[in-house]
Order: C-alpha cells, then structure tokens, then sequence
C-alpha cells in the first residue's frame, strides 16, 4: 500500500473533522476532498498537523479511522522571534517522523509549513509536492516589486521559486497565483506548476429538492440576502452591514445572514458592534456553519448571495453558489469578469453604493429564473466535478510514485 505524508495547518474544515465529531467538514472543500478521496481509493495517509489550538480529538468520520495523526502544538505570535521557534519545532517534528517511517509521496500545505515539508522531503530524496490554497502576494509584488516582498514574505515567496518539489499546486481562485508565478519565476522551474478551479456538486434532476430548511430561518418572512464566508477581515462582511443600513435608511429592511466559521474574533465582534451602532442588529444575523443541503436552500431561497471579498471572490463559496443557481452578486475584478457576465448569470458591483442600488432593483424584478439557470449552466461549463477534480489529484501523486518506483 502506498503511503502518503500530509503535512498541514489546522484549516477550518480539518477541524471539524478532528476535535468536533464532525461526519464532514464544514470548509475547505479543496483539502478535504482530495484527502477523503485518497484514502477511499487504497493510500495510507499520515497526517501532521501544526496549530496554536489545544488538541482534543474526537473523530467520528469512518473514513478517517485508520488515519493516523502527529499534532505539533505551536505558539500563536507576532513577533518573529516565536515565528522562528515554531518553524524549527516544525522542521524537528517532520524530520524525526521521516526518519521513522517510509513514505511515497510528502504532500506539503500552505506556504511556510508546506516549504518545510518539502525542503526535507527533497533533502531524503522523498517525491513531494506543495499545494497553496491562493495567495496574497500579487497586489504586494505589483505595489512593491520582488525583492520588497521577499524580504516581507521570505517562506511563500520561496515556495514559489524553490525547485524542491515535483509540483507547486494553487488554486485558481481569484488571486492571481499565475500571476506570482510568473513574476517569481519567470516561468523557468523544475517543477511543475498547477493552476486549477475548486471543483462543484454536479446537480442532476433528481437532486432539485434535495435541501433542508434551516432552523433559524421559521420566523424569518421578509427576503434575506445570503453571505457565505468565514469571518476574516478580507472577507469584508462589514460591507454588508454598510449595505443593510443604507436599505433600512431607505425603508427597505432586509435580513442578512452570515454563515462560516470564525476565524478572526476581534473583526467579528467589530462587525456586530457596527450592526448594532447602526441600531439595525435585528436585520443581521451569524448562523454557524451549514451543511450541504442548508447551504443549498440559502443558495436557492435568498433574494441573492454576496461575494464582496478584497481577494479571492472565485474561491469555493463562490462556486457552490454559482452551480447550485444562486443569484450572485460579486464585487468586480479581472477574475471575476472572466466567469460571470453581468445582468447575465450573476451581476457584477464595484462598491456599496452600486450594490444597494441593484438590490432596490431585485426587490421589484419578478423574472430572474433565467438568470439562475444560466449561473447552474456557466458552472458546468468551465468547472470540473469535484469526483473529477479530485482523481485528477490522485493520478497525478500516483503517478509520481508510479515513475520513482
């Protein structure tokens, strides 16, 4: 049997699955499924997992039963001094588990924690590959240039220009990683770079009422837009709250909901003190995280789904709400413009002003089922299924294997 090293961060949906009893994650669809997909189909995985958070496992997910998993407990900091105690702690715990045991493939997560993982793996001659889940770098490299941006983010600048891996993979989400690439690289490496979507839910006829009616939603009457994203301050759920006051000032209230999970405390409790300033609290509302067939139904019962994002509006979210014929409405850029055509399966808004505007517009529109249909119709287009997207994953790891053995 094959065996497969991960070596990640504690993403959100990873959590889940481990310290919350969870049958599926609830989020980062991109780690969780090729990971799921991988076990199923024969490889053993190891997992190691680096985080601040106190471990408490309870795993109840059967797929994940025969998993085993190495917890590295870092420190959460600012200053560098610790940054650097935790990268070592890191750099230890990898190297005497790859000392111990064989492994096929390392398979490395993010940009300082997957580095290390393949800066080691390279080093015992271990095939291995990086995967970024998007990337900051772009408006950094445009404003400051290569150099400036190496010395600010020395580890996932390097994940770009080091030929320590067999692949560098990342997703396509809106963040320009192509574009990093480029720009770092020159699009001269040894490795192979891959650029691909997040994957959808294909729905087929039968899947059309296949929803379930969120709790929280019985008392609710009036429309409500939908917002799904995880609290962090990039994601900007402050936006709506500017955008819900600006409605209720015009007599037009309407009911947000928020759903994800909390990543930034202090932007959270920021958001709900403006909510209440603004002395519209009753109109927004957070909700947790929603499984498969709630989000469905928020997909499909809102009076439209947001995405006003300052990166990254092409992330999963944004692809679910699409395939499951939404109506979106996204903040404008170049990435977005490339899926959606504005007016014609979603709309496309610049600022707060543009997007109350078109929402007073919605209220009175009777007729935008054709616009639904063809979000579901652009997402089958230019999306993989996710069964697809994820064997795509799993021949490419099986076959790196396949050439070193």
């Amino acid at each position: 049997m094959k065996r497969l090293l991960y070596v990640t961060p504690l993403w959100s949906g990873l959590k889940d699955l481990l310290f919350e009893g969870a049958a599926e994650g609830k989020g980062m669809p991109a780690f969780i499924k090729p990971l799921q997909y991988f076990v199923s189909n024969g490889i053993s995985v190891d997992l190691v997992v680096c985080s601040w958070e106190n471990p408490d496992f309870k795993i109840s997910a059967n797929w994940l039963k025969n998993t085993t998993v190495k917890y590295i407990k870092i420190r959460k900091s600012r200053f560098a001094v610790a940054k650097l105690i935790n990268l070592f702690k890191i750099y230890m715990g990898v190297m005497n588990l790859l000392n111990k045991s064989k492994y096929d493939f390392v398979y490395g997560h993010g940009g300082s924690i997957g580095l290390i993982a393949c800066i080691l793996a390279h080093k015992m001659g271990i095939p291995c590959g990086q995967r970024l889940y998007g990337t900051f770098l772009s408006e950094k490299i445009r404003r400051y240039g290569c150099a400036r941006v190496f010395l600010k983010h020395p580890f996932e600048y390097l994940s770009f220009l080091l030929n320590n891996k067999n692949f560098l993979m990342v997703t396509n989400d809106g963040t320009e990683g192509d574009y990093v690439w480029e720009k770092i690289t020159a699009s001269k490496t040894n490795y192979k770079f891959i650029f691909p979507y997040n994957g959808i839910e294909y729905q087929s006829n039968n899947d059309n009422n296949d929803y379930c009616i969120p709790a929280f939603l019985s008392n609710i009457v009036d429309p409500f837009l939908y917002y799904p994203a995880r609290f962090d301050r990039w994601k900007r759920q402050d936006m709506l709250i500017e955008i819900i006051n600006e409605l209720v000032s015009k007599k037009r209230g309407i009911h947000v909901f928020f759903s994800g999970h909390v990543f930034d405390t202090k932007y959270y409790e920021e958001v709900f003190k403006k909510a209440h300033d603004y002395n519209i609290g009753k109109y927004v509302h957070y909700v947790g995280t929603l499984n498969k067939k709630e989000m469905k139904y928020m997909f499909n019962q809102s009076m439209a789904t947001l995405f006003c994002y300052d990166f990254s509006n092409l992330g999963n979210a944004f692809i679910e709400a699409l395939s499951n014929g939404a109506l979106v409405i996204a903040r404008k850029n170049k990435e977005i413009e490339k899926i959606i055509i504005d007016r014609q399966d979603g709309f496309l808004v610049e600022n707060v002003d543009d997007c109350v505007a078109l929402i007073e517009m919605l209220n009175s529109t009777q007729d935008l089922n054709k616009i639904r249909e063809a979000a579901k119709t652009k997402a089958e287009e230019i999306f993989l299924s996710w069964e697809e997207r994820c064997k795509y994953e799993y021949v490419l790891i099986n076959n790196i294997i396949g050439e070193r053995q």
